[in-house]
């Protein structure tokens, strides 16, 4: 009578996360399922992480709601005109705002005496820069 006897041996396995191919060394103790550190740590997180997060949700350490962001936009514009153009511009909204009884450059009464003064001053400023002086523009 022939009896035979057939061993198998494991010589190569796939790591449980990633897949991989690995070798089999090891010929006692528990086979490797993985193929690093890195590969069992994942797959411990994966396992461990859905009741962690229930735990969490049911302690209301976790908001459910949708995230919102409230953003605050601040457009700045150039402070000082840098054109005649620009500083028409300015001068212009300067009267309309001074003409406007509800604006707070009108009612705010006890600032005009220096609005006056940088006026004159600017005025001053202009004169002395005009080849000729402004005297010359106002008679043309």
């Amino acid at each position: 009578m022939t009896t035979e006897d057939t061993r198998e041996v494991v010589i190569a396995r796939t790591c449980a996360w990633c897949g991989s191919e690995m070798a089999i060394s090891q010929r006692t103790g528990r086979p490797r399922r993985y193929c690093s550190k890195t590969c069992r740590n994942r797959a411990s997180e994966a396992r461990t992480s859905a009741p962690r997060l229930a735990l969490q949700l049911a302690a209301g350490r976790i908001a459910t709601g949708p995230v919102r962001e409230i953003v605050e936009r601040t457009v700045t514009e150039p402070l000082t005109p840098s054109s005649a153009h620009d500083w028409v511009v300015a001068l212009t909204e300067l009267g309309r705002q001074l003409a406007d009884p509800a604006s707070k450059v009108s009612r705010e009464h006890w600032q005009h005496r220096r609005i006056l003064t940088a006026l004159a001053d600017a005025t001053a400023a202009l004169d002395r820069a005009h080849p000729g002086g402004l005297g010359r523009t106002a008679r043309r």
